[in-house]
């Protein structure tokens, strides 16, 4: 399965009459092509059932959604079940990296180090953080990097290219945690995933961030990585008693339908503790729901991406 953004009318029209598609909205507006609207279309099709979605990014351009707290929990949930899994922290404010345990202003070699010089491997910058479980860190510099890599001509796919030279053997799985912007970093993690993960806060106007994020991609589909796929869209911080969250919650699956996820609840007590402990949540509140929540997204992201 996969996600198409095409303009209305397009070849997708000859898809959804042989069933290989089915029309979701038609509220988008391409962000380059004024009065152009477009369908989203999500299509079946023989050239998408072979790929492995091994690397994913976690991307919303909206800060607080959950992004680093899906990130590290659902990694350290994959990692306590025999998944290799590689955390990528692209975010300035590393706070991905100081929940796994390592003092930013310690480390030598980070990500900004790794996209400045344009390394072709990861390995050097890894961290362990837990069994099956490693971290290429982040650093407060690498805010820099959104300037200074403004005017490289591969400044795109530069993560690309460092996770393509990193030993693939040794991992099952990518993570990476993309920061609250949509600049060059963001499309970093886009170029280099295979598949997308957005974390949406259940309140009210959400949809309008998952839209952004939506015409980001679909540039970067279209431009720079044409095999990049939605996995799914993961609502957070979701409190049923409060004001507005489950309309919000209605309106994404009355849009996205199937590729809306079971919501992560609101856990504060427990993901606050957690972070401060440095712990993840499957050993700080393992029967918190939020800790329950990411073992079942586990379940689900295990399956979809075929880990052996």
């Amino acid at each position: 399965m996969g996600i198409e953004w095409v303009p209305l009318g397009r070849a997708s029209a000859a898809r959804l009459k042989r069933g290989q598609a089915t029309a979701v909205s038609a509220h988008y507006t391409h962000p380059h092509r004024k009065g152009q609207s477009l369908e989203l279309a999500v299509y079946s099709s023989a050239r998408y059932t072979h790929i492995v979605a091994r690397i994913i990014a976690v991307c919303n351009q909206k800060g607080g959604v959950g992004k680093t707290t899906t990130v590290f929990n659902l990694g350290s949930v994959l990692a306590a079940r025999g998944v290799r899994t590689l955390l990528v922290d692209l975010d300035p404010q590393a706070a991905l990296t100081a929940w796994a345990g390592f003092d930013t202003s310690r480390l030598k070699q980070t990500m900004y180090t790794a996209l400045m010089d344009g390394a072709d491997t990861l390995a050097p910058i890894v961290l362990r953080a837990a069994e099956n479980l490693t971290l290429a860190p982040s650093s407060l510099d690498l805010a820099s990097a959104e300037v200074a890599l403004s005017t490289a001509p591969d400044r795109a796919q530069r993560l690309q290219r460092a996770l393509q030279g990193t030993d693939s053997a040794q991992y099952d799985i990518v993570l990476i945690d993309t920061p609250a912007t949509l600049g060059v970093l963001t499309v970093n993690g886009l170029v280099a995933a295979h598949k997308l993960l957005i974390p949406v806060q259940c309140e009210a106007l959400s949809m309008r961030g998952v839209r952004a994020v939506l015409e980001a991609v679909w540039l970067v589909r279209g431009r720079l990585n044409h095999a990049l796929e939605l996995l799914g869209i993961l609502p957070t911080i979701f409190r049923a008693e409060v004001p507005g969250a489950q309309d919000a919650l209605a309106e994404m699956q009355a849009v996205f339908r199937s590729w809306v996820l079971a919501p992560i609840p609101a856990d504060d007590v427990a993901i606050t503790g957690a972070s401060a402990s440095t712990a993840p949540l499957l050993r700080y509140a393992p029967s918190s729901a939020a800790a329950q929540a990411y073992l079942r997204l586990a379940e689900f992201v295990t399956n979809d991406t075929r880990v052996p």
